[in-house]
């Protein structure tokens, strides 16, 4: 499988930028992610395999949620139930990358099962991402009461998240049965094989190539395909136009920034600074005076231009037809 790198533009480098084996996760150098789901974290014991629970975050430690209100722009003319990104949309087939992750989790669960192994659907990612709505309505409440999640990922997500279930069980079995269990995981030719198409063997490649099979995130040609339109999108006249107004209506609201990733790194690092037991509030504060700047100013324009694209490529046969991701577990 190709791997790919962090990269990309400044202003929206983290949105499907980063691959792992065997999964794909959005980049968090921002201490932001694009998606995620709270996955459940049995402790190792028994037999039986446990399965995802897919559910909302708990919320940070905060007073009242400060209000949103607008700083200089109308809000007038923005559908709450729109699309906050027509390609995000695309790419995850009408889901997110956390509920692809969830359902692999469960089938590569399944299938250790039917080998006799024990094995929970754990993500180790759940503890590096936070949850962001994609369509405008339910973005902006997120905005009201979690910010940007920044806080939740610093001071609210326990170490022991991080604790693989799955390598204190194997770590509990003899050498034979280790390498036995390694193969039922991970194939014949070990982890982080690539097998040709149709052929994967082990439970993880399996899983893997049946549940992302059409989902166009994890097919690199498309990645290709959108990255570059997503190039020229960031570098329309369009989008210069609106990015000055946001840049014109967080100066005005005391933020002097460039652009939205200047931003959130600004919250970020003030975040980090402050008080743990304020680091929420503070972070409603931040969030405030944003949204309204990019929900009346970027958020649409970059909305139809993704939209925009989308319909070009599929015409020009670039990238296959939209999907809606529908699991058989």
């Amino acid at each position: 499988m190709k791997r790919y790198q962090c990269g990309g533009d400044a202003e929206h480098a983290d949105r499907w930028r980063c691959v792992r084996y065997p999964f794909v996760a959005c980049a968090v150098a921002l201490l932001a992610s694009c998606s995620g789901v709270e996955l459940s974290r049995p402790a190792p014991k028994g037999p039986a395999v446990s399965r995802v629970q897919v559910g909302a975050r708990p919320t940070a430690a905060s007073s009242s949620p400060t209000a949103i209100s607008a700083v200089g722009l109308p809000s007038d003319g923005v559908d709450v139930t729109s699309i906050v990104s027509p390609l995000n949309a695309y790419l995850y087939a009408g889901v997110s990358d956390s509920v692809v992750r969830s359902v692999f989790f469960i089938r590569t669960a399944d299938c250790m099962a039917s080998e006799g192994w024990s094995y929970w659907p754990f993500d180790e990612l759940v503890a590096l991402e936070v949850v962001e709505p994609n369509t405008v309505g339910e973005l902006e409440i997120f905005r009201q009461t979690r910010g940007y999640g920044f806080s939740e990922i610093l001071f609210a997500r326990p170490n022991e998240q991080l604790l693989d279930p799955n390598e204190q069980y194997r770590g509990g079995l003899s050498e034979q049965a280790q390498a036995a269990y390694d193969s039922s995981l991970h194939g014949p030719l070990g982890e982080g094989a690539i097998y040709p198409a149709g052929e994967a063997k082990g439970c993880l490649p399996r899983s893997y190539a049946e549940v992302t099979s059409g989902v166009p995130y994890y097919q690199p040609e498309v990645i290709d395909v959108v990255t570059e339109a997503n190039s020229e999108i960031l570098a329309s006249d369009e989008y210069a136009v609106a990015r000055d107004a946001w840049r014109q209506c967080v100066v005005s609201a005391g933020y002097a920034v460039d652009n939205p990733n200047e931003f959130r790194s600004l919250v970020a690092n003030a975040l980090r600074a402050a008080n743990p037991l304020m680091a929420p509030s503070l972070e409603l504060q931040f969030a405030a005076a944003e949204w309204p700047c990019y929900k009346n100013s970027i958020l649409p324009v970059l909305a139809q231009l993704e939209e925009d694209a989308i319909a070009t490529l599929a015409e020009e046969q670039r990238i296959p037809p939209a999907r809606t991701f529908e699991p058989a577990l």
